[in-house]
């Protein structure tokens, strides 16, 4: 195996670190996967990143998602080290080092490679016309298919999903509870799963999460509002530091079900709460959306709204811990994501190769 030297960017949105937001976290994951097949990687992460032995971490200013081109430019502090690597993997929300390299070095690439790597459906970032040149990775083929504001050319679109690492097992112990863990947004169905409680008064539903954002907050008041009349719903607010990605888990591992559904204008790229859980042995139940058909299709339990959803939860038989561990395993293992980002390289680089011959 070729040993190749990596740079993954994760930008100053969020440290990446499972005791913060989950997307930045999936680039420390994949860094540190590189680095268990032997590859030399550096990770240029937000301050709080997590640190490993597989990698070099190399620290960014933090914007907790109020990002901006300028503090998003520091990334190119670290462009000497960038430009010695073989392959760089640009994750961050603005693509500095992208559109960096396009308008100023672009020599650069006819020896290596670069890709950028969207969390979501947006088309802008790298701003044109470096996203009409380089190729790019999306979470999921329903981001490519309703990426927005342009359509990208299809030879330069590639679909890898995230990876979920070995911390996300089965637990031993269960409780009588539906789940939703993730950010208090309104399109992610926190209002209509209230509605679903509302009909189920004996069945205990239990929501977490952490607001950061102003959204959140806004969002966080009115649901708890709604939320104080139903006797049958409690709210755990995820800790912040150390003690985060362990209550996640215990959340996860203890649930009889994850619940979350979706508003109908809603896309979701990937859905990194919904494997989590899965991973942790933990059934799902998701709106009947295109994006999480196509994702999660042969194990979790679709629905067309609150009436269904009802219905589900009253069953009595569910997939075992097992089999939804194992679907995750089988589909999106932390191994699978870094072979498909290393198979993406030699694509890229023997595609160039071809036509420089």
């Amino acid at each position: 195996m070729e040993k190749l030297k990596i740079g993954v960017i994760a930008g100053t949105g969020y440290p990446a670190n499972p005791n913060n937001y989950g997307s930045e976290t999936m680039l420390a994951v994949l860094a540190e996967e590189f680095g268990k097949m032997g590859h030399d990687v550096t990770l240029i992460a937000a301050a709080r990143s997590m640190k490993s032995p597989y990698y070099k971490l190399k620290l960014l200013p933090v914007t907790y998602g109020e990002l901006n081109y300028t503090i998003e430019s520091s990334v190119l502090t670290y462009l000497d080290e960038l430009l010695e690597c073989d392959y760089v993997i640009d994750a961050s929300p603005l693509q500095m080092f992208t559109e960096h390299i396009w308008f100023w070095q672009r020599d650069w690439l006819k020896n290596h490679v670069l890709v950028y790597y969207r969390n979501g459906f947006s088309s802008f970032n790298p701003r044109p016309p470096v996203n009409y040149a380089v190729h790019g990775v999306w979470l999921s083929n329903s981001a490519v298919k309703h990426m927005q504001p342009i359509k990208l050319p299809k030879e330069l679109t590639h679909v890898i999903p995230y990876g979920i690492p070995e911390w996300y097992k089965p637990g031993k112990i269960r409780e009588d509870y539906c789940l939703y863990l993730g950010a208090p947004r309104k399109e992610k169905g926190i209002f209509t799963i209230l509605e679903v409680a509302k009909q189920l008064p004996d069945q205990r539903f239990v929501f977490a999460w952490r607001a950061i954002s102003k959204e959140h907050k806004k969002t966080e008041e009115k649901w708890l509002k709604r939320a104080d009349k139903l006797k049958n719903v409690e709210f755990v607010e995820l800790p912040e530091g150390e003690n985060h990605l362990k209550t996640k888990i215990r959340l996860y591992q203890r649930a009889k079900a994850f619940i979350q559904l979706i508003e109908p204008n809603y896309i979701e790229a990937f859905g990194l709460a919904i494997s989590e859980a899965l991973a942790c042995g933990t059934p799902v139940i998701l709106m009947n959306r295109e994006c999480h058909k196509e994702l999660f299709s042969g194990i979790a339990y679709f629905v067309n709204g609150v009436k269904d959803a009802v219905k589900i939860i009253k069953r009595d038989e569910w997939p075992t811990p097992e089999q939804c561990y194992e679907f995750v395993k089988q589909n999106y293992s932390t191994r699978k994501y870094a072979d498909n980002f290393l198979k993406l390289y030699r694509e890229v680089k023997y595609a160039r190769r071809d036509k420089t011959r």
